[in-house]
């Protein structure tokens, strides 16, 4: 019975992955409100190739914004436990969220299997901390975002870590770029702030699917964080991790982007980290963003 049940599950995977590559949507243009100090942006480009790109604007002078990097779990041998980024979003209220650190262990599936799977131990790679307590203290690649408990963004290195997640590298900072060697276009995501620590910029670009997008080369994702008034920004965990959620007007979780895990888009891959964004309503109720 168990292996009838795994055939038929398999089955039905197998369909939705050739029904989703089959079927592309068509994506539109969005500029929206969603909360107080928050917007969110959908860009969508054809040249030199279909590419989606999803930008959110985190005014840091809004009163009460608050944020969260996923806390630690300790209840087993690994410090995490992996989550969607929707899971997260639900379990801790947050009113924005996207991936956060690499981390491992990982293995790739094709529509079933691979790890993790959501529940499964994870550690994150480099530095992590939440709420003032460090969880992750192997250092990796430059990257680092501090945000104090005055809930300040920055990232120069404070005497004392208060919340903290690792990127994959500058893609520049402080107005100059950084070495980039990775040109090949794949789903990204990223974080960036101005010159003047008023905001924070969040960006996805979804990658991997034809006919809907194909994904960002490093320059590309440098460009739109540039265009957009980041003056220095960070990579975060790329590929399939890369996910945006915001909560709805039912207080439930949506996914902004179309994110894309054991090749089948619009399934969200479960990663270790995060980070969450607290923010206001807005006094009037927003659109809603529509579907990639």
């Amino acid at each position: 019975m168990a292996a009838v049940l795994a055939f038929l599950v398999a089955l039905g995977l197998g369909a939705a992955y050739f029904w989703a590559h089959a079927n592309p949507p068509h994506a539109t243009p969005e500029d929206v409100m969603l909360f107080q100090g928050v917007r969110y942006i959908r860009e969508v480009t054809a040249m030199p190739r279909h590419m989606v790109s999803h930008v959110v604007y985190v005014d840091l002078d809004t009163p009460d914004l608050r944020f969260l990097v996923t806390p630690p779990d300790y209840e087993g041998e690994r410090m995490l436990r992996a989550r969607t980024v929707s899971e997260f979003a639900s379990e801790y209220g947050v009113q924005i969220a996207i991936n956060a650190n690499y981390f491992r262990p990982f293995r790739p599936g094709f529509v079933v299997g691979g790890y993790p799977k959501s529940g499964q131990p994870v550690d994150v790679v480099g530095v992590a901390a939440s709420d003032g307590e460090v969880y992750s203290w192997r250092p990796w690649r430059p990257g680092m975002v501090f945000i104090c408990e005055e809930q300040r963004v920055s990232f120069t290195r404070p005497q004392r870590y208060y919340t903290v997640l690792s990127g994959n590298g500058f893609l520049f900072r402080d107005g100059a770029p950084r070495p980039i060697e990775d040109t090949r276009p794949y789903p990204r995501a990223a974080l960036g702030l101005t010159e003047d620590a008023s905001r924070l910029i969040l960006v996805v670009v979804d990658g991997r699917q034809r006919g809907y997008s194909e994904g960002a080369t490093l320059h590309e994702l440098a460009a739109i964080l540039w265009r957009h008034g980041a003056r220095t920004a960070v990579r975060l965990d790329e590929g399939g991790s890369a996910t945006l959620v915001a909560q709805g007007p039912d207080g439930r979780p949506r996914v902004l982007n179309r994110p894309i895990h054991a090749r089948i888009p619009g399934r969200e891959r479960p990663v270790a980290n995060h980070l969450g964004v607290y923010a206001r309503p807005l006094q009037h109720t927003p659109a809603t963003p529509g579907a990639s």
